[in-house]
């Protein structure tokens, strides 16, 4: 670890993280839009214990809702706090880096450009949080389990940032973790009775939250499709890519596959090494991610595959790989410049985000217009050709532009 890698890798995080910054400044705007009025309304309606404990169709809303109530009147503010999550998982994925490699070059300057991908700039502007949090909960799980920490402090902060996890969406990821833990480290895990307590509670938590969520997804599952769901799936693999079917095609024979056989290969080496558990625990976290929102949502168009409030996970795939490559291959300047060469692309091929970032802040802009003039959302939707909410009068949205209104809050003040 040389002092100019670090600040080439210095240089590129401030130089992606501006850039993102600055968009946020130039096109976020305090108008919620679609899946944000839910947990607003519950910030203005319900206590946070009712709130973190709700609900976004299957999801618990959790840390989502608390991160809302801090201000459920300006949407801006939680786009801001959305830079400031992603910031926090490009930090925490270079220390989980170093973790593995004792080392840092000037090629990791690719995880600040992949992390910080316009891809997510949409989610970031309209949905923050709901899946956004992603790199934060897997990443702080494997480094708190690989850091030196004393022990009761370790469990300490794992316990709390399982149980946030839970009650946020990814309310299967601490099962995963702590069966992989105890059942490929049982022998060699200090304070083991703590683990199997988590797991246990990880276990019931999942089983409750499976009891309370709406049982019309069940339907879903009754219409499984082979076919579409193999579709969902590759689809929504590959368009954090932007490609065409054919680049697609390639791409998924390069990416896929090699990163499945790698993490049976590195499962079996789990019992012998924590390294190779993290990221077999990493790539399982992903596939199970993709493949429950691929159950969930195979019967409905194929375009939801490309909502970019699922892309947050990507990075993490991706990422993943690249340490396997570093870790197993033993080939880390090659797989490292092949690493910044794919991000950068990634990076270049997600600039057609700043066209829908800059023609969602005028519809907003001028939605807010109409709204100040007219008074009614519907009309206006209509009018400007720009959906707030799918479904205003149904979820309360009327009411509470109406109340932002009345005591000029929000975007009326």
């Amino acid at each position: 670890m040389r002092r100019n890698d670090l600040i080439f890798i210095g240089i590129c995080f401030l130089g992606v993280s501006v850039y993102y910054a600055l968009l946020i400044n130039n096109c976020s705007s305090d108008l919620f839009i679609l899946d944000a009025w839910h947990p607003v309304g519950l910030a203005l309606n319900s206590s946070l214990i009712d709130s973190f404990f709700s609900f976004n169709g299957p999801h618990p809303l959790g840390l989502t809702s608390l991160l809302y109530s801090l201000d459920p009147y300006n949407a801006s503010t939680h786009a801001w706090l959305q830079f400031l999550v992603i910031s926090i998982t490009v930090f925490l994925a270079i220390i989980l880096k170093f973790q593995l490699t004792n080392d840092l070059r000037y090629y990791d300057a690719g995880i600040p450009i992949l992390f910080f991908s316009l891809n997510s700039l949409e989610s970031t502007l309209s949905s923050p949080y709901i899946h956004g949090l992603a790199g934060v909960f897997v990443l702080s799980l494997v480094i708190l389990y690989l850091s030196r920490l004393a022990y009761n402090t370790k469990y300490f902060s794992l316990t709390i940032v399982s149980f946030f996890c839970i009650f946020s969406i990814y309310f299967y990821i601490p099962l995963i973790f702590y069966s992989m833990v105890l059942i490929f480290n049982w022998r060699s895990i200090k304070l083991r009775g703590l683990y199997l307590a988590n797991g246990i509670f990880s276990l019931v938590a999942v089983l409750l939250i499976i009891s309370k969520v709406d049982h019309t997804s069940s339907n879903l599952l009754a219409q499984f499709n082979a076919q579409l769901f193999l579709e969902y799936f590759h689809e929504y693999l590959l368009s954090f890519w932007n490609l065409d079917s054919s680049q697609r095609s390639i791409l998924l024979s390069l990416l896929f596959f090699p990163s499945l056989i790698s993490c049976v290969l590195i499962l079996m080496r789990a019992k012998k090494n924590s390294k190779h558990l993290v990221l077999s625990f990493l790539f399982l976290s992903f596939f199970a991610f993709a493949i429950l929102q691929a159950l969930g949502r195979h019967t409905l168009n194929l375009a939801n595959a490309h909502a970019s409030r699922y892309y947050y996970f990507i990075p993490v795939f991706l990422f993943t790989i690249y340490l396997t490559f570093q870790f197993r291959l033993r080939l880390p300047k090659i797989t490292g410049f092949f690493f910044l060469i794919a991000s950068l692309l990634i990076y270049s091929k997600s600039q057609s985000a700043i066209s829908w970032a800059e023609n969602g802040y005028e519809k907003k802009k001028s939605i807010v217009e109409c709204l100040k003039n007219y008074n009614n959302l519907l009309d206006c939707q209509e009018t400007v050709n720009y959906i707030v909410h799918p479904h205003p009068l149904r979820d309360g949205v009327v009411e509470l532009l109406q109340d932002f209104k009345e005591t000029k809050k929000g975007v009326f003040e």
